[in-house]
């Protein structure tokens, strides 16, 4: 039981890695486009993309993880070929909207900083929906691959074993 929650958990870490990389990436165009519309004004641009990338990036292994979250509490029951990608994108999206800010709140409360609810509710708006997106992505491209079969059933899940088996190790 032990070793089955550290696989758990290395899974979930390793998925939130990914999602750090991936947004990380994604902040380089999203910050070239507000550059180009002069959002920024005359500030230089490298700092604002790195600043930029490393803020999305800490949000991206969050919301992997909020995805991981996600997955072993709601898609328990699933195959990877029974998962909905637009039900898991809403739902990963409303949990790492949920969770992001919460958690900011938390930390800045114990820091002693107040937290401005405007910008936090901004905040896990933009959060739910790159989650909601990435989330999509994610499944459809590990349905597709799947499908291929470029894998053995065994390595990504087969409808006859589901996503995440109890933790009591139990099938059903």
């Amino acid at each position: 039981m032990f070793s089955d929650i550290l696989r758990r958990f290395r899974g979930a870490l390793g998925n939130a890695v990914v999602w750090a990389g991936t947004w990380f990436v994604a902040a380089f165009p999203l910050t070239a486009v507000f550059y180009a519309f002069g959002y920024y004004g005359s500030q230089p641009f490298w700092p604002i993309v790195l600043g930029t990338a490393q803020s999305l990036a800490g949000m991206g292994f969050l919301a992997g993880g909020a995805f991981s979250l996600y997955l072993v509490v709601f898609g328990r029951r699933h195959s990877l070929e029974d998962l909905r990608p637009i039900q898991s994108a809403l739902g990963s999206g409303v949990t790492a909207g949920l969770a992001i800010p919460t958690f900011a709140l938390v930390v800045n409360t114990l820091g002693g900083f107040s937290t401005p609810i405007g910008p936090s509710l901004v905040v896990a708006g933009v959060v739910s929906v790159l989650t909601g997106f990435t989330s999509y992505g994610q499944i459809k491209v590990a349905q597709h691959t799947l499908s291929l079969g470029r894998h053995s059933p065994n390595e990504l899940g087969s409808s006859a074993d589901r996503l995440f088996p109890d933790f009591e190790g139990e099938p059903g």
